[in-house]
């Protein structure tokens, strides 16, 4: 018997998710499902990866399926950008099969796109509110999509016009792969009385979670697109001998195997974290989806291929199973001569908060694939770091011919707001592009400490930016902003005058 019927689920929604090789729940939608059925308040502490767009999507699904009658739409899934709510659509699109209406606020689709689901961003939702396309009347279930992502500047506004048209009575189910500061006063307000799945570590009342603590180990990881993650495979398979590979079903391990026979590969075994058999395998090909999956690897080799939305995942069970993770650079053949240019690029992904300049980059990736994207980024900052030169300018007998140019100095200004005012990245490069007039790629490396941050800018414009932002607000606070003293000195360019 397929381990979904287990869950109480319709008939129609365990054949729909044996159809999609689905062989048994995973640990979220194992603990979820049950709860979410009965109408609770839930918190879900798990990110893309784990599992959970099925484990809130199965459940509502279930319950709009025994609806004699629906009066219009019964579910609401609230998601940060148009290629996640899509992708949340489609999903519960083919776990529905037919039997409920899947739609989602998004180009592609049929206008209106209304159904008895309704997936969307919450400017689109809300655009939808106030044209009346949109009726929230009969509303029995919001799901918020990625709290951490929707609570961003570009979202908040337009999340509290959806929230407050939200019937009192409509379960709301939240998804967070971290509880911070921010993502607790979201709950406090507006998800009360709910219960987190899994527990919150130290909860009273939470269970015994499965052992994960282990001989500890670390593991690698390459941050890798769905399209590109065979051909990763295969040259990892090629260089590291690796024997044994991970996928998330049997299904998928069948497929993913016959792939790689046909590469010549056939004595590379693929398991199963559905069936236990991926124990000890030394390459994930799918992030595992909790802690123990990752425990169960081999510690001493594992490789794991993570897509970049599941990054976060990834590293929250890493963190709960005590796993050291570092990113796993590919070899290359042959030496290039912009190898200090890619090594750069390296130290970035491993070192720079990248996650905010994902939903800054997000509306590009459905005009341009990401490495179009990325190659345009790259023309930018080479052509950044080159300084400009005069017409007759002769070449520097210091600098031979072929050499990488010189960067454009950066500085650092402290900026008197910090982790406790709420401040995110994306606050400061907003603030200094508004206030002061300059380019995001003006603003380098961002540290947000406790009660200050720490912000790199191009020296040229640290002057026009202390000036513009002293005395402006930023998350509520006053902004004190000057050159950070601790790291460096002043530019001696800088006056001060005392006041008289």
């Amino acid at each position: 018997m397929n381990g979904f019927a287990e869950l109480g689920l319709a008939q129609q929604l365990v054949d729909a998710a044996g159809a999609l090789g689905w062989d048994a729940p995973l640990p979220i939608q194992r603990a979820a499902i049950p709860v979410l059925r009965r109408g609770a308040n839930v918190v879900l502490r798990a990110g893309e990866g784990a599992g959970v767009t099925a484990a809130y999507g199965l459940a509502l699904l279930d319950r709009l399926a025994s609806t004699e009658t629906r009066a219009g739409t019964g579910a609401l899934v609230v998601a940060s950008t148009d290629r996640r709510a899509v992708a949340v659509a489609l999903e519960l699109g083919r776990l529905a099969a037919g039997d409920v209406h899947v739609a989602a606020l998004a180009p592609g689709w049929a206008e209106p796109a209304v159904g008895d689901v309704v997936a969307g961003t919450p400017s689109a939702v809300a655009r939808a509110l106030g044209s009346s396309t949109l009726k929230l009347d009969a509303l029995e279930t919001i799901v918020l999509d990625g709290v951490p992502a929707l609570l961003d500047a570009a979202n908040a506004d337009a999340l509290e016009t959806v929230l407050v048209s939200v019937p009192a009575h409509a379960q709301r189910v939240i998804t967070t792969a971290t509880l911070t500061r921010d993502v607790d006063r979201f709950i406090e307000a507006h998800v009360r009385r709910a219960m987190t799945i899994p527990p919150r570590p130290g909860d009273e009342d939470a269970r015994p979670a499965a052992r994960t603590d282990g001989p500890g180990g670390s593991v690698s990881y390459v941050v890798v697109s769905g399209p590109g993650k065979e051909a990763v495979l295969a040259r990892l398979v090629e260089r590291e001998t690796l024997q044994r590979v991970a996928v998330r079903s049997r299904r998928e391990a069948e497929a993913l195997a016959a792939a790689i026979r046909v590469r010549g590969f056939d004595a590379v075994e693929v398991g199963a974290y559905s069936d236990d058999s991926a124990a000890g395998a030394a390459v994930a090909f799918d992030v595992p989806p909790d802690a123990a999956s990752l425990v169960a690897l081999d510690r001493k080799h594992a490789i794991v291929l993570v897509e970049p939305s599941e990054l976060q995942h990834l590293r929250a069970i890493a963190a709960e199973a005590g796993i050291d993770l570092s990113a796993k650079e590919i070899d290359r053949t042959e030496p290039a001569a912009l190898d200090p240019y890619r090594d750069a690029i390296r130290r970035a992904l491993r070192e720079e908060d990248i996650d905010a300049q994902m939903l800054v980059l997000d509306p590009l990736f459905d005009e341009a694939s990401p490495a179009e994207i990325a190659a345009a980024l790259s023309a930018m900052l080479r052509r950044r770091t080159a300084p400009p030169q005069p017409p007759d300018a002769m070449p520097s007998a210091s600098a031979p011919a072929g050499a990488p140019p010189r960067p454009q100095p950066f500085v650092r200004l402290f900026v008197g707001v910090g982790q406790k005012d709420g401040v995110r990245p994306a606050d400061i490069v907003g603030s200094f592009t508004g206030e002061a007039g300059i380019a995001g790629e003006q603003v380098g490396r961002i540290e947000i400490r406790d009660t200050f941050s720490v912000v790199e800018v191009d020296a040229g414009i640290a002057d026009r930016v202390i000036r513009a932002l002293n005395g402006t607000t930023m998350r509520g606070r006053s902004v004190r902003i000057d050159y950070d003293r601790k790291s460096a000195p002043s530019p001696p360019q800088r006056r001060r005058t005392r006041p008289s």
